[in-house]
């Protein structure tokens, strides 16, 4: 059965355009879908001082609670019946704190919609790894993530995640690289590599380390204009590896990031991006 649906965006600031993707309501013929954040850390950083980040939670809790049972839900003293002609008014109409995308079709199920354009577009915040095997692997599947949705809010373009690429050649002035994740749209813009620094042996890590940076100085060295960064993940900042690492990277002319400051990165390359 066809189905339409849309994203549902909390806007801290209306007036700015501000906002993030914090869940998915699919509408078919026979009833209405939907899927919200579980992890709102994210969209509290953005509200900062703002108090209606908890009537966005009540409101998203709501929303997922009765769509099963097809009820009515009640926002800003306002009762809402979430079906098709409801939700086209509340998108032309709604200009608060909550707002929702304009209605796509999917050719997919319903359920098949929800799930896979929730995996599209809703941004988890990445809860801080704990495992002792969080390897360089999982650093960059993370990175890439964060890349994507990013790019994603900054661009609005819905075949963004295209221009992320994992685990591409980037050539310097004497070889090509394997870089982790590298924004590209006919060209690379902008590439990033991982490391992760969880219970590894000195000798791997040390080899690692001058690996990145021969890739770094070598790309470097072909186009002095290209932003470059390195992800890096340790348990304590007070490994000498680690902090000899960061300052190796520094000295290679390149940005050496956490992973909740992907972000914040690429919006300074706003103008590539876009």
């Amino acid at each position: 059965m066809p189905a339409y649906y849309t994203i549902v965006q909390y806007v801290p600031d209306p007036v700015s355009g501000e906002r993030i993707n914090i869940g998915v309501v699919v509408l078919a013929e026979e009833r209405v879908y939907s899927r919200f954040l579980s992890n709102w850390k994210r969209a509290k950083c953005m509200a900062a001082a703002r108090m209606d980040i908890e009537s966005v939670v009540e409101f998203a809790k709501q929303v997922e609670t009765i769509t099963s049972t097809q009820q009515s839900i009640r926002y800003n003293g306002t009762t809402l019946d979430l079906n098709i002609t409801k939700i086209e008014n509340i998108i032309k109409n709604w200009c608060n704190v909550i707002q929702f995308t304009p209605l796509r079709w999917a050719a997919l199920s319903p359920e098949a919609t929800l799930e896979t354009n929730f995996s599209r577009y809703i941004c988890e915040a990445p809860k801080a790894p704990r495992s002792k095997a969080y390897t360089r692997y999982n650093l960059c599947a993370d990175a890439a993530n964060l890349f994507k949705h990013t790019v994603f809010d900054l661009t609005r373009d819905l075949k963004s995640e295209d221009f992320v690429k994992v685990r591409r050649n980037l050539c310097g002035s004497r070889a090509c690289h394997t870089f982790d994740v590298q924004l590209f749209n006919e060209k690379p813009l902008l590439a990033a590599q991982t490391i992760s620094f969880y219970k590894r042996l000195t000798r791997d890590l040390d080899d690692e380390i001058r690996a990145i940076a021969f890739d770094l100085i070598d790309v470097r060295d072909r186009d002095a204009e290209m932003p470059l960064s390195v992800v890096v993940h340790t348990d304590d900042l007070t490994n000498p590896h680690y902090l000899e690492a960061c300052d190796t990277f520094t000295k290679c002319e390149v940005s050496v990031l956490k992973l909740q400051e992907i972000p914040k990165w690429l919006s300074d390359f706003r103008s590539l991006v876009v």
